[in-house]
């Protein structure tokens, strides 16, 4: 038997896509949202299958994932932020490093195949959707330190746009709270908040996932931190809507997002209904204890698209290590599936192919 063996780059700790893995985040998004829901769906004794079309359509028409670059600097003694003019992706076809990529207000020149396509609703077709996942990269992120950690001098975040309220994640938690006067983050929010037309912008500070002892060698697991949590951040929704749709309302730990009529409080806990955080145009953000727990259940609930399992402390390293491996795979793709992988992408490579007898 001859078997096609073609190894392909698999490489999610960079934003933007290889040119022949079109729209790969969320692809793998989607197929992290549909394992879940049918889990959902099973327990409560239900067939998935009866399902499948009113997933598909709910997924088409709700799961946008935006992603922007941005650049931290130093102008006159102050911290500031602009959109990044380049980006990186991973090169294709199995080859090492990366290639740098041309940008246009921090996002890829076209809006089209899952880059931007909810900013572009907004500022181009006056639609403001419901939900938009929105990954961040950002450059020279800790420019403001003297010391220059390379293991974070990029970092990646996360905001979710839900209806007016941009829900804000960086894996750090605590640990960005506490320094956040000389890190870009709020300065990253006050811009989003802009750009996605939000009224409110509740943080993250809790729980510091990339914490010491943790995974600080791990270069790029933030993006799939950042990637699991706007994951599970739809994953919550969609387990709202089909326990609703059931009668099974009462059996949810959330039935809304944290909000600010839920309360706000500081960082060191102390109840407090004003706001906690400025950024230098006056833009009032918020922590939550409440989101904070919120977060702890996401990870702690729902299967996530990089690691093995459900989040939890105990077993933080070895989350990370699985997380990371995750992002980092290169699947093997053989016969009928390389032929029409090729197909699709109008790309033939015969020439560079192994022929391997069996």
């Amino acid at each position: 038997m001859v078997v096609k063996h073609r190894t392909l780059t698999c490489e999610y700790r960079y934003l933007f896509d290889t040119q022949i893995h079109t729209d790969r985040v969320r692809n793998a998004v989607t197929k992290n949202l549909k394992s879940n829901i049918s889990k959902l769906i099973t327990k409560s004794n239900f067939d998935p299958k009866s399902y499948e079309n009113s997933i598909q359509l709910w997924l088409m028409k709700n799961v946008i994932v935006d992603k922007i670059m941005y650049k931290a600097y130093i102008e006159n003694n102050e911290l500031k932020i602009k959109p990044n003019e380049t980006g990186r992706r991973p090169r294709s076809n199995n080859q090492s490093n990366t290639v740098n990529i041309p940008l246009q207000n921090g996002h890829s020149q076209q809006p089209f195949g899952g880059e931007w396509f909810g900013l572009y609703s907004i500022q181009q077709l006056n639609t403001v959707p419901n939900h938009i996942m929105i990954v961040i990269g950002c450059n020279d992120y800790l420019i403001k330190y003297d010391h220059n950690d390379p293991k974070h001098a990029n970092h990646a975040l996360c905001a979710f746009k839900h209806m007016d309220t941009l829900y804000c994640f960086n894996p750090w938690g605590d640990g960005y709270a506490d320094k956040q006067e000389n890190l870009p983050d709020n300065l990253l929010w006050s811009d989003l908040k802009t750009k996605y037309k939000c009224k409110h912008v509740i943080i993250y500070s809790g729980y510091n996932f990339q914490g010491h002892g943790r995974n600080q060698t791990d270069v790029g697991a933030c993006s799939g931190y950042v990637l699991n949590f706007g994951t599970h951040m739809y994953n919550e929704i969609m387990n709202w809507i089909f326990m609703h749709s059931i009668g099974k309302n009462e059996d949810l730990v959330f039935k809304h997002f944290p909000n600010i009529q839920d309360g706000v409080s500081n960082i060191r806990g102390t109840n407090n209904n004003n706001s906690t955080v400025h950024t230098n145009n006056q833009t009032v953000m918020y922590f939550s204890e409440r989101f904070n727990y919120f977060v702890t259940h996401l990870f702690q609930t729902y299967m996530p698209i990089f690691g093995v399992g459900t989040y939890h402390p105990n077993d933080a390293k070895e989350y990370s290590n699985a997380l990371l491996k995750n992002m980092t795979r290169t699947p093997m793709m053989l016969n009928n599936r390389v032929n029409n992988f090729e197909k699709e992408q109008g790309t033939y490579h015969n020439n560079k192919r192994k022929i391997k007898s069996v």
